[in-house]
């Protein structure tokens, strides 16, 4: 069910529509708060466009028929800049490596996610990349 709300268009209009304003990172280090920033602009672009779409719609991992949408971009490469993410873990001698998505950062409509890509390309690769 989508309704005539008009979409975020920036960050702004997004706390807007999740009523979420930006938190405090003068505590942290200079790139350990562009980074924390990054990452809850992305989580409000998500939760505003789905909420937007659906104010009820909740990510439900134990409906099996409900449909989760996320993103899943080819990024311009940095020459400049080391890529990769994931998290590794060791418990004797077996490893393995792990990259999930978050509960927070599913869509409820495959166009949002186009939408969002689109509108917020830099706010998604700063969000991704640390």
């Amino acid at each position: 069910m989508e309704t005539n709300t008009k979409r975020p268009d920036s960050i702004e209009a997004a706390l807007k529509v999740t009523g979420d304003s930006t938190p405090d990172y003068s505590h942290l280090s200079e790139d350990e708060a562009k980074h924390q920033k990054a990452q809850f602009n992305w989580q409000q672009i998500v939760k505003s466009l789905n909420k937007t779409r659906d104010p009820k719609w909740k990510a439900d991992y134990y409906d099996s028929s409900q449909i989760k949408h996320w993103p899943y971009a080819w990024l311009k490469k940095d020459e400049t800049k080391r890529t990769g993410f994931g998290l590794s873990g060791t418990d004797f001698n077996c490893t393995d490596t792990v990259t999930d998505v978050g509960v927070r950062l599913l869509f409820a409509s495959s166009d949002d996610v186009l939408y969002a890509l689109k509108t917020f390309e830099q706010e998604y690769i700063e969000s991704i990349i640390y």
